[in-house]
């Protein structure tokens, strides 16, 4: 195939069957030479092993302990060649030439340092990807209690403030890490994925530096991606769900100002509460929004006011 133009970078945790499909739908569908690092973390569960040898222009990469989402992709990063950096989650299926479009857009537009693709579900239905950085307004508008709504009626978009039209190829703040495609220059300049993200918030936070150093970063509606949105993370649905929170607290420190994030903090924690009451006699919802003011009350209060 020739010195690879992209390298996919995909980090695993106990997804072997889903990295197989998702590595079985680059080989169908990607024309552009390419390379495919996997990075193991820690699964422990034979993925590894299943692997290794099976495919052409594929490296495998096992560690020892789970890095996290960010870290694990850093690690790949270090074996890549490719002028274009592919971030692929393992729960992602390529279904035509969208990837050879998004690479030939970079090539041809020199100013900008990501592209994202339009991400569907299974089914051919939209899945949100794109966002504004957080407003306090924005924040109650576009969450995922609005996204069911939203999908169901998305002529909201249209009138609402804050909520992005997916249906138009735009200039983004930030998409979601599932499926990005980067210029290995920018990840030169400012480096890929800051490490105290364990996952969640980190894509946030690569975006908002690669505007910072001035690159623009692009929504490509007509290029297309199948997300299986939390397969990996639906092993460890509650812990991720207050990892979702801690991420937004990390990005908002690191880059708003204090009052911006005393300001979350409280929206969140009062939402908590509300959220409790509504799921008063569902024992599951409530066990999970007790945690999640248990955790505001605590780890997310001395994030908030440390």
């Amino acid at each position: 195939m020739g010195s690879p133009v992209v390298s996919f970078l995909i980090v695993n945790y106990k997804v072997g069957d889903l990295v197989h499909q998702s590595i079985q739908s680059i080989e169908k569908h990607v024309k552009t030479p390419y390379e495919i690092i996997v990075f193991d973390n820690a699964s422990n569960d034979g993925s590894v092993e299943a692997l290794i040898g099976q495919y052409d222009h594929t490296r495998v990469i096992a560690s020892d302990k789970n890095l996290g989402f960010g870290a694990g992709n850093n690690q790949a990063y270090k074996y890549s060649k490719g002028e274009f950096i592919f971030l692929l989650n393992p729960d992602t299926i390529l279904f035509d030439d969208s990837v050879d479009r998004m690479v030939e857009f970079m090539k041809a537009d020199e100013e900008t340092g990501l592209v994202s693709p339009r991400l569907l579900y299974e089914d051919g239905t939209l899945q949100r990807s794109i966002r504004k950085f957080y407003s306090y307004f924005g924040s109650l508008m576009d969450n995922r209690f609005m996204n069911p709504v939203i999908a169901k009626f998305p002529q909201i978009t249209e009138w609402l403030p804050g909520l992005l039209n997916h249906n138009q190829s735009q200039y983004i703040d930030w998409a979601k890490g599932a499926a990005l495609l980067i210029r290995r220059d920018v990840i030169d300049e400012i480096g890929l994925f800051d490490e105290q993200f364990f996952i969640y918030g980190e894509e946030m936070d690569l975006c908002y530096r690669i505007g910072e150093a001035g690159w623009d970063k692009v929504y490509l509606n007509s290029c297309g991606i199948i997300h299986l949105e939390g397969k990996s993370t639906v092993q460890s649905s509650s812990k991720m769900f207050l990892m979702n929170y801690k991420g937004m607290y990390l990005f908002l420190k690191k880059h708003f100002d204090r009052k911006v994030l005393v300001q979350y903090h409280s929206r969140v924690w009062w939402m908590a509460r509300l959220l409790l009451g509504i799921s008063y006699f569902n024992k599951n919802r409530k066990s999970l929004y007790k945690s999640l003011i248990k955790w505001h009350s605590e780890e997310g209060r001395n994030i908030a006011y440390l």
